[in-house]
């Protein structure tokens, strides 16, 4: 299911629009807004996809608290590598939580068990038990996602808050099957008390259209794990901010006169970081005019008017025809084209039904059933009208059915048949013996060359495609063939090459992931080599600081060692001890060594004192010379 992938890369390239806050006014705005009216004619009859999305630059009202239940499935699907992803998500999720939000953790399979007493706030003790239970919660059984809804619906407070439930599961109900009226019950509950449900489906397969429909009509999102290459972190940052998205309930809507039905019969609520879509169907002429809404967002009136203009007729659009005919049973309430993106899910996946049932087709041509194969071409071409091998597949059931002979035609002649044409008949069936051997040779070869395909097209679907289709050009070139018979082969290339090339985008799609992944795989290795440097040089300097102060060499401990320490490790407990007790001792080292210099100089003049009190005798005695010698001596 190719589909999430681009669902995610959508939703992610508008995060940063939904986390700008938006300041709450006064008096109800009038919106403008984008919008698409893609079409498409068949028979006379005008099908249409309408896309809506607000203006992402208008200002909304915003709420002042978010409440938010998380709806963990804990059934026996959700095991292994699964349940370690889903844990992670869950901790980034509260973790990107803020102060204003209230939330409630549930444990579903079976029976829905609430872990928080309450809504609780993200960061505080109650939430950590409770996550702590759920890790200790064994995955078993089934789930009951009808009471899981139900019950976090409850949870909720009175108070007005943005309320969300967050299911993080496969989507698959295994138990406690509700009919559509207890479903749109249901569904009718949460659009009332203005809760969103948005998913993370993960598991070993999950049900897309379920959790699809549910959020398109409640305004949510659905991230699938399986078409992600982002972190899991990236996913539980993104669900924990979409929680703070303004949503629009849509109270009523007018659409221009040109638009005869449309499905959803209620209008989905609109959210800022995707469109919201409807189908219907077009009366002829123009379909240009504009699409009135009234919404709450916020518990604040909200006008959006939205110019919309009809575009040519898409051939690509073509699954709409039985997209609306399916929708017109339940007035689109199972409808789960959740977003322009969303309604490209839903073609693929018309598409790979039309396969599948091309290849029943098949088997009724080759049965000889032309009138199955007929019916199921046909039926074929509803769900996909471009789908070349349902097309193949309906040419060639129309052909065998005019080719067809009635038994006994040529019963009619009363003689020997073939008396006089022995010669010519038996140069005629070895011709046909010639021919038909050649045709075996030439089906044979195709099927060996389809099945060697199918065993290659995993390591190079490229590669493999590119050889089908000169395969298929070799036998668009091969008049001589059967036409039946090469219509048959053809058919069969044509959809080895539809599987190799969707092997081939997944392949695409895996290899760039790997990529990604090796790439963030050497740049984590290049940062651990580098941070492993780094505590290397850390170590050794601190190594040199401890023998320097092992040494009292102070001075240098401060001067040298301490600030290289201060490069590398800034505003650390190393680096903090290090210049301190440094710069501490190294000033006590200098003052230790002027106070004994002081003392030093001290006790020397003392001692000098002390010796020059020493007396002396006078022997001999001091003899000075005359006055003359004095005198002559000063002058």
């Amino acid at each position: 299911m190719s589909f999430a992938k681009y669902l995610f890369v959508l939703v992610v390239a508008l995060v940063p629009t939904m986390l700008v806050p938006t300041a709450a006014m006064a008096a109800a705005p009038q919106v403008r807004g984008d919008s698409r009216l893609a079409t498409f004619e068949d028979a006379g009859n005008r099908y249409f996809a309408l896309s809506v999305k607000p203006d992402e630059r208008a200002e909304y009202p915003e709420a002042d608290r978010y409440e938010v239940v998380v709806l963990f499935d804990t059934s026996a699907s959700q095991v292994g590598q699964i349940r370690a992803d889903g844990l992670e998500v869950l901790a980034e999720l509260a973790a990107s939580f803020s102060t204003a939000h209230q939330v409630s953790l549930m444990a579903c399979d079976v029976e829905t068990i609430a872990l928080t007493p309450g809504l609780v706030a993200p960061s505080s003790s109650q939430w950590d038990a409770a996550v702590a239970k759920l890790e200790q919660r064994v995955p078993l059984g089934t789930t009951n996602l009808a009471t899981a809804f139900q019950q976090a619906s409850e949870a909720f407070s009175s108070k007005a808050a943005q309320k969300t439930i967050l299911y993080i599961g496969d989507g698959i109900n295994r138990s406690n099957f509700q009919s559509e009226s207890a479903q749109r019950k249901l569904i009718g509950s949460l659009v009332d008390a203005q809760i969103s449900v948005s998913t993370f489906a993960i598991g070993p397969t999950v049900d897309y259209s379920s959790v699809a429909a549910i959020a398109n009509h409640t305004g949510g999102i659905v991230l699938v794990d399986s078409q992600i290459s982002e972190s899991l972190q990236s996913v539980g940052r993104f669900l924990g901010h979409s929680t703070t998205v303004p949503v629009l309930w849509v109270e009523s809507a007018e659409f221009p006169n040109a638009i005869a039905s449309s499905f959803p019969s209620e209008f989905p609520p609109l959210r800022l970081d995707r469109d919201s879509v409807v189908v219907g169907e077009l009366t002829a002429g123009s379909a240009k005019g504009a699409v009135a809404i009234e919404a709450k967002c916020a518990n604040q009136s909200i006008s959006l008017r939205i110019d919309v203009e009809a575009e040519a007729s898409n051939p690509d659009l073509g699954f709409l025809v039985s997209v609306v005919e399916q929708s017109k049973k339940d007035s689109g309430f199972s409808l789960p084209a959740l977003g322009s993106h969303g309604l490209r899910v839903v073609s693929f996946m018309l598409a790979d039904t039309a396969a599948e049932m091309v290849k029943s087709g098949r088997f009724a041509l080759q049965v000889g059933d032309n009138a199955a194969a007929i019916e199921i071409a046909e039926a074929a071409l509803k769900k996909d009208p471009n789908n070349e091998d349902a097309q193949a597949l309906l040419r060639a059931a129309q052909d065998e059915e005019v080719t067809a002979v009635p038994a006994g035609k040529f019963t009619q002649y009363g003689g020997q048949i073939g008396s006089e044409f022995d010669s010519a008949g038996a140069l005629l069936a070895e011709a046909n013996a010639l021919r038909q051997a050649s045709q075996e040779a030439l089906r044979a070869d195709v099927r060996n060359q389809l099945v060697e395909a199918q065993k290659l097209a995993a390591k190079d679907p490229t590669g493999v495609k590119n050889s089908l289709k000169l395969l298929l050009e070799e036998l668009d070139s091969a008049v001589e063939v059967d036409p039946g018979l090469r219509a048959q082969l053809q058919s069969d290339v044509r959809e080895q090459i539809r599987v190799v090339a969707l092997q081939e985008s997944r392949y695409l799609d895996r290899v760039q992931r790997s990529e990604a992944v090796r790439s963030q795989a050497d740049q984590i290795q290049r940062l651990l080599a580098e941070t492993e440097r780094e505590e290397e040089y850390l170590k050794n300097l601190v190594d040199q600081f401890n023998f320097l102060m092992e040494q009292q060499d102070f001075l240098a401990a401060s001067k040298e060692v301490a600030p290289e320490i201060g490069v590398i490790a800034p505003d650390t407990v190393i680096h903090n001890v290090s210049r301190e007790v440094s710069s501490l001792l190294s000033n006590q080292a200098l003052l230790q060594d002027v106070f004994e210099e002081r003392e030093q100089g001290f006790v020397d003049v003392m001692r000098g004192v002390e010796e020059a009190a020493i007396p002396f005798a006078g022997e001999p005695p001091i003899v000075y010379p005359p006055a003359e010698v004095w005198i002559a001596l000063s002058a």
